[in-house]
């Protein structure tokens, strides 16, 4: 029996010691949890003094290498108020007109070069032949209207083509009667 009472006590005594142990853990663990933090935080330090040294290291070893150079700014340039350049609308706009006149252009000059029969009056001054066929032109009389530019080089070519025709005319008659 006194060794059951002996172990009773002893187990009383254990008890309280957990229940003071139960007690302090909260504090313990707080003081834990306050160490860690201010681990991390220590850490953090460490790793930005550990990359300033060997950025330090890199811009000594350049120096001594006398491979870097210092650049000073004297001043700030100061940002422009409006665009130096054109807008990109205004490039496609302008492109697509220069692009259309000298479309037109190459065209003009190709008609001069080689100019193709289109109407019947025109194949009887070049020829001299009545075509057997013809369609006719359905836009309005335009012949009595002035013209300038471009419309005026093919009126004077149509006139001098008509009064070439009148001549070869005349001189067929005259040949025939």
């Amino acid at each position: 029996l006194d060794s059951l009472n002996t172990q009773r006590a002893l187990l009383a005594q254990r008890l309280e010691e957990l229940s003071l142990s139960i007690e302090t853990t909260p504090e313990v663990e707080r003081a834990l949890t306050t160490f860690e933090r201010r681990m991390t935080q220590l850490q953090g330090q460490m790793d930005v003094a550990a990359t300033r040294r060997n950025e330090a290291e890199v811009g000594f070893s350049l120096e001594s290498a006398s491979r870097g150079e210092q650049l000073t700014t004297i001043e700030e340039a100061p940002l422009p108020d409006f665009p130096v350049s054109m807008s990109r609308k205004k490039r496609a706009v302008l492109g697509a007109g220069f692009a259309g006149m000298l479309g037109l252009a190459l065209a003009f000059l190709l008609e001069l070069r080689r100019p193709v029969i289109r109407t019947a009056r025109q194949m009887e001054r070049e020829t001299g032949l009545l075509p057997v066929v013809s369609i006719p032109d359905s836009r309005k009389d335009k012949r009595n209207k002035k013209r300038t530019g471009i419309a005026k080089i093919w009126q004077e070519r149509r006139l001098s083509g008509r009064s070439g025709r009148i001549a070869r005319l005349t001189r067929n008659q005259s040949s025939a009667g």
